[in-house]
């Protein structure tokens, strides 16, 4: 179980990873687009996806490296509670995709987090 624990939670950590260089560094076609979709202002996006960023690093080296346990623990709620926040956003867009994807990462945070030692 360790195995797939670790498995997921590199999955969730790449996944975040990706997504806040996306945001906090966005190219210019993109710009435009998360402007456009995103109910917050641009300085919001762009600290959320340095959060993300820093979250999905937290999430993977701190408990590979064993050390500062907790704070990878806090990583996991900050990107539960942003994950949440997007559930939400995509529901009331009725984008149904976004939805169900953003729901299985969800639970691959939750599965990796209870089931690493």
């Amino acid at each position: 179980m360790d195995v797939v624990a670790w498995v997921l939670r590199v999955i969730v950590a790449v996944v975040f990873v990706l997504h806040g260089l996306l945001f906090a560094w966005q190219p210019p076609g993109v710009r435009e687009r998360i402007r456009d979709e995103m109910p917050i202002t641009p300085l919001q996006v762009r600290l959320l996806g340095i959060a993300e960023v820093l979250g999905g690093i937290a999430l993977v080296a701190l408990p590979a490296a064993d050390v500062l346990s907790p704070l990878a623990y806090a990583a996991a709620a900050g990107i539960a509670i942003v994950l949440i926040g997007a559930v939400v956003l995509h529901f009331r867009r009725r984008e149904v995709l976004t939805t169900t994807g953003t729901v299985l990462l969800l639970i691959a945070l939750a599965i990796a987090v209870v089931a690493t030692p």
